[in-house]
């Protein structure tokens, strides 16, 4: 009796197995369906994951300068994006440089300095490479979380980051996971995309906001984290660039202030300094 019980079992397990392979194969082709989509649409419909893409590529595409003028990779945040008028920059620095721009959003020195790891690491080779940041984002040890592991970080380096912004095994299974898929990396993104198209726009207020001096948290954790980052940054050096860092002010008029030609002689100045520099904009 046992023995033609245990038979029926594996008799019915038998027949549960072909439809087990069906419905992974669905789902497998479900989320490569939806992988796909994500990669290919997303930048296309996004103007800031099609700026985002567009200005990475162009990073990546920097080499040393031979006989040419030597290429400036301008590297930060919103900050940065929108608070130099890269046009100007530009004619500031020409034709003695050739000046590019990398911005994304949300980022801090941790995103940086893993960012500008693997920028290295994928051929990028900027001569001079100028970050813009403010005093906060400097000093604050935060990720972007999966977006910031899709697109500026190394796989071999998960552990790393993770244990540098004091991440929990969870969010560090999930830096793993979005290293591989741009869904899951953008994920938070793409909600946001679909919900900003569907729903009724609301006037804009910036003309009602009136900006304040940077956090406190900025001037708590600087003096302690700033020394430590500030070798780390000299240490990208090692690439035959010079790593700059170009810091906004903490004046509660200093996010309408926008960089103009000054900047280029500050730059110009700086490119001849120590391995790496700090200078207000």
């Amino acid at each position: 009796m046992a023995t033609s019980a245990s038979a029926a079992r594996r008799e019915s397990s038998r027949d549960f197995r072909p439809l087990c392979a069906l419905l992974l194969c669905v789902v497998a082709a479900l989320l490569g369906s939806v992988e796909l989509v994500v990669r290919v649409g997303l930048p296309r419909i996004s103007k800031i994951e099609g700026r985002i893409a567009l200005e990475y590529r162009s990073a990546l595409a920097i080499r040393h300068a031979s006989g040419r003028s030597p290429n400036v990779l301008v590297v930060g945040n919103s900050w940065l994006l929108h608070g130099v008028d890269l046009p100007t920059f530009q004619k500031s620095l020409a034709p003695d440089y050739s000046v590019r721009r990398c911005v994304i959003e949300q980022t801090s020195y941790l995103d940086w300095y893993y960012g500008m790891r693997a920028l290295y690491s994928r051929g990028a080779r900027p001569d001079v490479v100028v970050l813009f940041l403010n005093a906060t984002d400097m000093a604050v040890n935060d990720l972007r979380g999966d977006f910031f592991a899709y697109r500026m970080m190394l796989l071999r380096d998960v552990l790393r980051a993770s244990r540098d912004a004091g991440l929990p095994p969870t969010q560090t299974f999930s830096l793993f996971l979005a290293n591989f898929s741009y869904y899951y990396a953008t994920r938070l993104e793409t909600r946001k995309f679909l919900l900003s198209s569907l729903i009724a726009h609301f006037p804009d207020p910036a003309g009602v906001y009136h900006p304040g001096c940077s956090p406190a948290v900025g001037l708590r954790f600087c003096g302690r984290n700033r020394g430590r980052q500030t070798q780390a940054v000299r240490r990208l050096g090692s690439h035959a660039c010079r790593p700059l860092h170009l810091r906004r002010g903490t004046h509660p008029q200093a996010p309408r202030r926008v960089l103009g030609v000054g900047s280029g002689r500050q730059v110009r100045r700086a490119r001849h300094r120590a391995h790496a520099g700090c200078i207000p904009a």
